[in-house]
């Protein structure tokens, strides 16, 4: 529909605009895949700031919508000029265009967004009380799949999480699967002094204390690593992400008002 809005209204400065808006910003996603104009971006002052370039995509999906919005008023257009279908009936048809793309919009999300079991987030975990009990720290977790539920569940409890037990600040390891078969692992936690601390049976639901026969994990504190400094409560800085996202929102409010005042 925005490749229609483009077509069929190529000659209002408007849809020019915001195709080539869309063009841009599509190409600034691409990041270090379209390397020499995303490095001019990185050289401002505060483009390195931005975390994902992925994030001009949202402009991107803007302007489409807006050149969505072109088409289907071209369509409707289209079809008043036959004079075969009353109002009503042209009504009914932009509406159903409207259904028939959200069914769709709805059925691509449906493979990429599915629901997420968070069960092992809401649950207990006994792991990160006993990390914290013993005065906190880095951890650094070795759980086959890392990053995973299990990554939340312990950031949840705001405890760092490394995947590098030789980081500098990292007290605790929490190591399952392969890990504990590791020799060449076991081996230098043996020679830093690794203590076992606790034994647990993880599963993709919760984190449960269990004796050594039915872990299948085991948390082992580093003696000599330092204990995390008290928290200090900071205000984060405005970032270019925050400026980024109030200039869409008040451009966002341009351009309905726009609208609002040509129709």
């Amino acid at each position: 529909m925005a490749l229609l809005g483009v077509v069929l209204g190529f000659r209002k400065r408007e849809v020019v605009f915001f195709a080539v808006s869309a063009l841009l910003f599509w190409l600034l996603s691409m990041g270090r895949y379209f390397e020499p104009l995303y490095r001019l971006v990185f050289m401002l002052p505060v483009g390195d700031s931005i975390r994902a370039p992925v994030k001009w995509h949202h402009l991107t999906e803007l302007c489409l919508c807006i050149l969505a919005g072109y088409g289907l008023e071209a369509v409707r257009l289209s079809i008043e000029a036959t004079g075969r279908f009353s109002k009503r009936a042209v009504c009914a048809m932009m509406c159903g265009i409207v259904l028939l793309g959200a069914a769709d919009l709805a059925r691509v999300d449906r493979l990429y967004c599915a629901a997420m079991d968070l069960s092992i987030v809401q649950a207990k975990n006994p792991a990160a009380e006993e990390i914290i009990r013993r005065g906190g720290g880095r951890l650094a977790e070795l759980i086959d799949g890392g990053n995973g539920p299990v990554g939340w569940s312990f950031s949840s409890r705001r405890i760092k999480v490394t995947a590098d037990p030789a980081a500098a600040d990292a007290r605790f390891v929490f190591a399952g699967g392969d890990q504990l078969a590791n020799k060449r692992l076991m081996g230098w936690m043996k020679a830093r002094g690794a203590v076992p601390v606790g034994a647990y049976a993880v599963t993709s639901k919760a984190i449960r204390s269990a004796n050594k026969e039915a872990a299948n994990a085991i948390l082992f504190e580093l003696p000599d690593a330092p204990k995390a400094p008290p928290a200090k409560p900071q205000t984060p800085p405005a970032t270019f992400v925050t400026w980024l996202g109030a200039l869409s929102l008040i451009g966002t409010i341009g351009v309905a008002a726009y609208g609002i005042k040509k129709a």
